[in-house]
């Protein structure tokens, strides 16, 4: 089971547009929700902390992603074949991801660095604290984040 969203949004919006915004969001997480519950399944704890992380990594790119004009975010979810694996993978129109510091601290989940690199004062790197602790392999590819969860051993 697979599923890919592309949205793209102003990147400034009036209080009617931030209300749908709000919708539209709410309505990929359920979604994103439902991939992550049938990955996970009784195990409510995981389910817990992989639907953060997946929701810290869209929360990054509406942060870190848009231009003056528009934000586009592509975000694709999978689960593997016999559903061992679970595959996240966000994508963005801006460079976040492609700036050869944050591959790299990312790479070595460097949390000071990434605390150091403030181009906000909203969370200053402790929303990677939230996607490392949920245990995935992260690679950045062509800009794409990509976070695999696998399944634990019975």
């Amino acid at each position: 089971m697979k599923f890919f969203i592309d949205i793209k949004l102003p990147a400034t919006v009036n209080s009617e547009e931030k209300e749908e915004k709000e919708k539209i969001q709410i309505k990929i997480f359920e979604i994103l929700t439902q991939m992550i519950k049938k990955f996970c399944g009784n195990n409510r704890l995981r389910t817990h902390y992989i639907g953060i992380a997946i929701w810290e990594a869209i929360y990054n790119s509406t942060l870190h992603g848009g231009t003056t004009e528009f934000l586009e975010v592509n975000i694709g979810i999978g689960i593997s074949r016999h559903q061992k694996k679970l595959i996240f993978l966000i994508n963005d129109n801006g460079n976040f991801y492609r700036l050869p510091l944050i591959k790299e601290v990312i790479k070595k989940k460097d949390l000071e660095k990434l605390r150091n690199f403030k181009p906000h004062d909203k969370s200053g790197g402790y929303g990677f604290e939230i996607i490392f602790e949920s245990k995935p392999k992260i690679k950045i590819l062509n800009g794409t984040l990509c976070l695999i969860w696998e399944k634990a051993r019975n």
